[in-house]
C-alpha cells in the first residue's frame, strides 16, 4: 500500500507484478487519484484499476481511465473483494463502462 501518488508511482514502475490497483478518489483531491489512475494505465496497458468514492456520479467521465468500477465509500472489505474478483476475470477493457457499485 502505497501512502502517497508519487511513492505509487515508484511501485508501479518498479514492481510488475501488481494487477489490479485501488484508487481512492477523494473529491478534493480528485485530480490526483484520477492522474494516478492514468498513469498506472500508462504505464501498463493490462492493469485493473479500481476506483473508491464517497461520490461516484460527481467523478468527471472523461477523466475516468476506460473499464474501471467505482466502488462507492464506505464499503466493506468483501465488496472489494468482489469487485477485484470481477475484474480480474475480464480481458484487457476497450469500452467506456464505469458502474457505480
Amino acid at each position: 500500500m502505497a501512502g502517497s501518488i508519487d511513492e505509487a508511482l515508484d511501485l508501479l514502475h518498479t514492481n510488475r507484478r501488481i494487477s489490479v490497483l485501488v484508487v481512492n478518489v477523494g473529491l478534493e483531491k480528485t485530480s490526483d487519484g484520477l492522474a494516478l489512475a492514468k498513469a498506472a494505465r500508462t504505464a501498463d496497458p493490462t492493469i485493473k484499476i479500481v476506483y473508491t468514492c464517497g461520490a461516484p456520479s460527481k467523478l468527471p467521465d472523461r477523466e475516468k481511465v476506460t473499464g474501471a468500477p467505482c466502488l462507492r465509500t464506505p464499503y466493506h472489505p468483501h465488496q472489494l473483494v468482489g469487485v477485484i474478483g470481477q475484474i480480474s476475470n475480464r480481458p484487457s477493457f476497450s469500452g467506456n463502462e464505469l458502474h457505480a457499485v
